[in-house]
């Protein structure tokens, strides 16, 4: 299969999906519990093996390659989301249970508390952390722009995203239901 699939044989990559995407699927889904991100992985995992067919069709196995890749992939996601707040989606989309949503805490609350958290952060921290989440810079660049060191860069932004998250903490048990 991985040999028919470095000569572009689109054919090839449905069978790999076939063989190995639930398989995938639920790996990705035991790390992130979401089922959104986890197929949105699954797609990027699978992507990226067309982008690099010809390498993968010369390993040795070419499966421990799509482990790895989605196990990669499943880390950079959760780096980026570290600042997800876990509501369950079926709980808003019922809309019997909209209305106890609503008496304890709506989403526009917790919206404004968010942004009260940001807020309070540091100067520095406050950039780096909207430059990081709202702006989508790399750590990288972020260090170029503001002159100063990829590993300051950094711990700024873990220091801003625990303050963020223990002031947000004191209002999620408002969302366990």
């Amino acid at each position: 299969m991985f040999k028919r699939l470095a000569l572009g044989d689109e054919s090839a990559l449905h069978q790999i999906i076939d063989n190995y995407g639930d398989e995938l699927l639920a790996r990705i889904f035991r790390v992130v519990h979401n089922r959104y991100w986890a197929e949105e992985i699954q797609m990027d995992v699978f992507l990226e093996l067309w982008e690099q067919r010809e390498k993968v069709s010369l390993m040795a196995h070419p499966k421990a390659w799509l482990l790895k890749v989605a196990y990669n992939k499943t880390v950079d996601r959760l780096r980026k989301e570290i600042h997800y707040i876990p509501v369950p989606l079926e709980y808003l989309e019922d809309t019997e249970n909209k209305g106890a949503l609503d008496d304890e805490i709506s989403l526009d609350e917790l919206t404004n508390i968010i942004a009260a958290a940001i807020e309070e952060l540091p100067p520095k921290e406050k950039r780096v952390y909207i430059l990081s989440t709202e702006e989508r810079w790399s750590i990288k660049k972020i260090a170029e722009v503001l002159g100063r060191s990829p590993n300051t860069i950094r711990n700024e932004l873990v220091i801003a995203r625990k303050s963020i998250r223990k002031i947000v903490s004191n209002y999620l048990h408002l969302f366990l239901f």
